[in-house]
């Protein structure tokens, strides 16, 4: 009879010939027929397999933005093979038992070796952890600044990622995520302290300390001082302000710290103490009285 041997199949490989007796080079086809044989003697043939492609495969979750920590998962098709992996161009080869932890972004290497040789490599590069929080630049009085009895304001802020969203709050304590808005131009800012907050897609989140107080004169107009870093103050509105006693001013306490105040358009008239209990502190307050002046209609601010 003829002996026809049929490519075997090997999960995770190509075959790649057989080589044995009588055979010069690996050969994909062996067919043996007794009568045509030289010599009868015992045969003996090796299947020949290369790795496929996709042999060793690492995957790694999440795969969105976090900043938190990446897990790095090995698989191999091939059981008998021994998986090795590394952390980093310059890290070491350890065996691979378990998931790996990742904390910051890099490269995971891994090989699957057949009697100390190489038989395949990968690598899966992890770039998706962002510790970083955003960086709030600016907080300015909104356009549609009015809504009820509140005040609306805009933020300004960058990150090396992609900013997520924008909320407010009354503590430290960071928002739920469900809290934060896409839209950076109407937060709602409460009489007194606030702290408004920006959050990333990887769940960084970063705030800043701004109080607003109501100073309206007439209660059917609305205008707010706004307070940001305890140094700089905006106030914003229409109308007169209200006036005041010297010591009850409601930002009196950030007096000594204030090194700017922009009075924006709108404001008719400044009323008693609002600003004369810093006008000697900063000369940079003293350079917005003039300015202030310049911009009134024609009735005077009565602290000027």
């Amino acid at each position: 009879p003829v002996f026809t041997l049929y490519n075997p199949i090997k999960t995770g490989y190509n075959f790649a010939g057989w080589s044995g007796t009588d055979l010069i080079e690996n050969t994909m086809n062996v067919t043996i027929n007794p009568a045509t044989l030289v010599n009868m003697v015992d045969r003996e043939y090796e299947a020949l397999f290369t790795p496929s492609e996709d042999l060793l495969t690492i995957t790694a979750t999440p795969t969105e933005p976090t900043n938190g920590t990446v897990r790095a998962i090995i698989a191999c098709l091939d059981g008998d093979l021994r998986v090795e992996y590394r952390v980093g161009s310059n890290g070491t080869w350890d065996m691979y038992a378990s998931s790996i932890a990742v904390e910051e972004n890099t490269v995971i290497y891994a090989r699957a070796l057949k009697d100390g040789i190489v038989v395949d490599e990968e690598s899966l590069a992890i770039n998706n952890i962002d510790k970083e929080p955003p960086v709030i630049e600016d907080i300015s009085v909104s356009d549609n600044w009015r809504t009820g009895n509140k005040l609306l304001v805009k933020v300004t802020a960058t990150d090396n990622n992609v900013i997520y969203g924008y909320a407010v709050s009354n503590s430290e304590a960071v928002p739920d995520k469900d809290e934060f808005k896409t839209s950076n131009d109407d937060l709602r800012l409460d009489n007194e302290l606030n702290y408004i907050w920006v959050m990333d897609v990887a769940g960084n989140a970063t705030y800043q300390k701004v109080y607003a107080w109501d100073i309206s004169k007439n209660k059917d107009k609305e205008i707010y001082a706004l307070l940001k870093n305890d140094t700089e103050m905006i106030i914003d509105g229409t109308g007169e302000t209200a006036s005041y006693e010297s010591d009850k001013v409601p930002y009196v306490i950030y007096k000594e710290n204030i090194t700017s105040v922009t009075i924006e358009e709108g404001i008719e008239t400044i009323g008693s103490n609002i600003l004369s209990d810093m006008e000697d502190s900063k000369e940079s307050v003293n350079d917005t009285y003039l300015s202030a002046w310049n911009s009134m209609p024609p009735h005077k601010p009565c602290m000027l």
